[in-house]
């Protein structure tokens, strides 16, 4: 059954300021303490949260994370199609949610489940495990990372006649150019020496283009190297037009990739026919969709960390306070024992 998956980059922040510590010293640190569940699983608002035993991911650098919430009511009953009885569930349902991070580029890959925590739940959940002091508030943050809705479209097109491109004239953004481009192409040179030159503008349009020939176009590795290169999302670019082939509609079309965003998403478990798929077996696919979006999660990671401070992470808070403290209550039923929060 196909799910969809969510991309996030994820960092600890100090005072609503990014920082550098690793978010693997969070999850890594908290799963040392696992075997002890009543100070792992706490409540969160209304909801019963715990993360369950991390799998490594293959890669150092990479956690298969179970969050799970526990249904403790309205749970389902079972029973047999051939018998007309019904049967409690006298333990909790667990409703999973897998994450899988990369600590490569700090990215999580998010599958979400109707009846399970929602992204902000999880935020909540590891805060508990962080200090918050009126002068040092610690938190995690999941950002979502967005993307160019339509970029895939002029990078899978096969003729290219056209490229604009305005830069806002700031040091900043020269000195992005300056530092990042470096490739033999005429597209590139006559870019890095025009941005070195200084204007009395507070604009900078560069235009590429091959004329009205019908069938020429511009080189292609170039132009998706300049999309790659390029974050449309930041201040430096004021706006990109490209007037590009679409091939699903064979006609040539115009487009500008500047505020033209959407959550990175995809699908995953397309041909898989399990109902309940592991959260191993879900991690995998989920890694092949990190490979299949590397460029734009690569593009994401640079402008996410550029101003990320250094710090040390705080002591983990394994202790639940009593707002968050789980009171399990034991009891016995006809078909079995079982356990109830209070």
């Amino acid at each position: 059954m196909a799910k969809t998956v969510t991309f996030y980059n994820v960092g600890i922040y100090l005072n609503d300021e990014l920082t550098d510590i690793s978010f693997l010293e969070l999850i890594d640190s908290i799963n040392n303490h696992n075997k002890d569940r009543l100070k792992i699983v706490r409540k969160i608002d209304n909801k019963i949260a715990g993360v369950f035993e991390l799998i490594a991911g293959g890669e150092t650098s990479k956690r298969i994370i179970p969050f799970g919430k526990f249904r403790t009511t309205f749970k389902p009953y079972i029973g047999e199609i051939t018998k007309t009885d019904l049967d409690q569930i006298n333990k909790s349902i667990i409703e999973l949610v897998t994450v899988l991070y990369d600590d490569s580029y700090k990215v999580a890959c998010v599958d979400f489940n109707s009846h399970g925590l929602k992204i902000r739940d999880i935020e909540k959940y590891l805060n508990t495990f962080l200090p918050s002091k009126k002068s040092e508030k610690w938190e995690v943050k999941f950002e979502p990372i967005i993307v160019c809705k339509d970029i895939d479209k002029v990078a899978q097109s096969r003729q290219i006649k056209n490229i604009s491109i305005k830069l806002n004239l700031r040091d900043s953004s020269k000195n992005f150019i300056n530092e990042s481009i470096d490739i033999n192409t005429n597209i590139f040179k006559a870019l890095a020496t025009t941005a070195e030159t200084e204007f009395d503008a507070n604009v900078l349009k560069l235009e590429f283009g091959v004329g009205n020939k019908q069938k020429a176009t511009m080189q292609l590795d170039a132009v998706k190297y300049l999309l790659d290169l390029l974050n449309f999302n930041t201040d430096y670019v004021a706006s990109t037009e490209i007037t590009y082939r679409d091939n699903t509609m064979d006609k040539i079309d115009n487009i500008n990739l500047k505020n033209n965003n959407i959550e990175l998403k995809d699908t995953i478990l397309n041909n898989i026919k399990i109902e309940n798929p592991s959260p191993k077996a879900i991690s995998s696919d989920m890694d092949k969709k990190i490979e299949k979006h590397k460029v734009s999660i690569i593009r994401a990671y640079r402008n996410y960390i550029s101003n990320a401070r250094n710090k040390n992470l705080p002591e983990v808070v394994i202790e639940p306070n009593e707002k968050h403290k789980i009171l399990i209550q034991k009891y016995s039923v006809l078909k079995g024992d079982g356990e109830k929060v209070v």
